[in-house]
């Protein structure tokens, strides 16, 4: 059972809120003040001439981006998470580092933030060559805990888990986990993500856990784990501090991993009675449960990001007159799927398709026909069905996730949702459907 916060503490939290906005509106005009100044003085000292107005210009320009930049962060202020035991959990992709910086983040929505990847190399060395996360450090630490928030990485698999299954073999896991710790120490994190999804060997994943509670006592475990992996983490729960359900891809396979071939959700919140046997976040939490997984454990995974689906109905050997509608059975020998992110979905061709809501699954999803649209674009060249993730859709995940009494919910990836021209929260619209879906407070 949760514990309500007192009156007192919810009283002096949002004075600190308060103070701190106010420091932060401080900080802006300050910094606006400065640049002013600075741009006066060197420019009288320039000569008229066309160099001097060309540098006139392009100061204006950098000190208009440079302003909008941390006007934006001050405006998206979200609801600060009043319910601790709640996690709201984001993930950090450290390759769009250069177009997604650590102080793009909306911090003030997440509670943790976790760092994509490091991985076991060669000899079992800790490796950062594929996703390489020191394009973030330490700017992410610093700015996570300048938020008072929790910043973990992600131990990942590498390709076919070969060294992911060597390294924690029974011989050389306490190294691996001793060099994760050394790791974790030194770049001041204050935890570690466990996501190793493919050839697993799980009794290798449980001496991994336990190797590393025994060596972080005070630090976050978490793991990411599909709705097949329940087994086998089930054993090992009571040692992680939070599981992260990844409900989604949900259109590739049933529940009996056969091939779906039809144009199904990427994401699906509630089941659909006419096809129950069709993935959905609803089943896959009642599958965890089943196996003794405890729901304050879960975290249920919200995707930024889904498919454009090109495919025929059986039968057809001419291109699609008309976008697949939903449930439609697709030719698996011409169906064409192509990763979209929200953010490009809303920036590219595909912004003209057509919404659709599907009540009972809950879940948005898109057709678009390219009959009149002109574009060069390979994707938008042909009639697609689209499943990707929506503020409408996200804020039914989020719903979920209360309902259901889980322990948090967990959006991947963070970059996917992002718009830098945005104002206020509109840079972050999933963010803050998500924020606005869940409640102050839970009940107890």
């Amino acid at each position: 059972m949760l514990t309500e916060l007192s009156t007192r503490d919810i009283a002096n939290r949002r004075l600190a809120g308060n103070e701190h906005r106010r420091q932060r509106a401080r900080r802006i005009k300050l910094l606006a003040i400065e640049a002013i100044i600075t741009y006066r003085c060197r420019l009288t000292r320039m000569k008229k001439s066309p160099i001097a107005h060309f540098v006139r210009r392009a100061f204006r320009y950098f000190l208009f981006i440079a302003l909008a930049s941390v006007v934006r962060s001050a405006i998206a202020d979200f609801p600060e998470p009043s319910d601790e035991s709640f996690w709201r959990t984001g993930f950090y992709w450290s390759l769009s580092a250069r177009e997604y910086r650590p102080e793009d983040v909306p911090w003030a929505a997440y509670t943790h933030v976790v760092q994509m990847a490091i991985q076991p190399g060669a000899s079992c060395s800790i490796s950062q060559a594929v996703y390489k996360p020191y394009q973030a450090m330490p700017g992410l630490v610093e700015a996570a805990h300048a938020h008072s928030r929790k910043l973990l990485i992600t131990l990942l698999h590498d390709e076919n888990a070969k060294w992911m299954t060597i390294c924690t073999g029974p011989t050389k896991v306490a190294s691996l986990a001793e060099d994760l710790r050394k790791f974790l120490a030194r770049h001041n994190y204050d935890g570690i993500d466990i996501d190793w999804e493919i050839n697993v060997n799980p009794d290798n994943y449980q001496a991994l856990i336990r190797e590393l509670r025994a060596r972080l006592p005070d630090k976050l475990i978490t793991a990411d784990i599909a709705v097949h992996q329940r087994g086998y983490v089930s054993s090992v729960q009571n040692l992680l501090d939070r599981i992260h359900l990844m409900s989604y891809d949900l259109h590739t396979t049933d529940y009996d991993g056969r091939p779906i071939h039809s144009a199904w959700h990427n994401a699906a919140p509630r089941r659909d009675a006419l096809r129950r046997n069709w993935k959905s976040a609803e089943a896959d939490i009642a599958y965890l449960a089943q196996v003794g997984i405890n729901r304050t454990k879960i975290v249920l995974g919200i995707p930024f990001y889904g498919y454009a689906i090109r495919g025929c109905a059986t039968g057809e050997s001419r291109p699609c007159a008309l976008p697949p509608q939903l449930g439609q059975r697709l030719e698996p020998t011409s169906i064409k799927v192509t990763q979209i992110t929200y953010s490009q979905m809303r920036s590219s061709c595909l912004r003209v398709a057509e919404e659709y809501w599907d009540p009972t699954a809950e879940a948005s999803y898109f057709r678009y026909s390219p009959k009149h649209v002109q574009t060069t674009d390979r994707v938008c060249a042909e009639p697609v069905f689209i499943t990707v993730a929506t503020p409408r859709s996200v804020a039914a995940s989020a719903r979920l996730a209360v309902q259901e009494r889980l322990g948090g919910v967990m959006s991947f990836a963070l970059h996917q949702e992002f718009f830098a021209h945005g104002q206020g929260t509109q840079s972050y619209p999933l963010t803050s459907a998500i924020s606005s879906a869940l409640p102050r407070q839970r009940e107890p």
